[in-house]
Parts: C-alpha cells; structure tokens; sequence
C-alpha cells in the first residue's frame, strides 16, 4: 500500500475506496448507457451543442417516464 501511495498518479490501483463515489459513477455510466440507444445521439450528427442539447432532451424525458 505505501509503494502505491508513493506512485501517486502515475499508476497503479487507487488505494481507497469510496463506495459512495462508486455509486454515483454506476448510476451515471447507466444513464448513458440508456442513451446510446438512440442512434443520432451516439453518433452526433448535430454539430452545435445547442440542438445536440434540444435532442438529448425529450430522449432523457422519453426514457425517464417510461
């Protein structure tokens, strides 16, 4: 543990875990993974980040009632 400890960020294991953390990267990385579904959003077809935004929307709302 003091070897990892000493790498710092340069490799290796985390030393600690926080499973509060963990959960809340869980939920994230499902939410996404509900959004690629959708086949315009993975593959970004709208440039600007404001229709980009104007599309993720009603899917989020979509998949968020259902």
């Amino acid at each position: 543990m003091a070897h990892r400890r000493s790498r710092g960020s340069r490799g290796g294991r985390p030393y600690a875990f926080d499973s509060e953390i963990d959960k809340r990267r869980n939920v994230l990385e499902r939410a996404i993974a509900h959004l690629k579904q959708y086949r315009a959003l993975v593959s970004r077809y709208a440039k600007r980040a404001v229709i980009y935004r104007c599309q993720i929307l009603p899917v989020a709302a979509l998949d968020w009632l259902s």
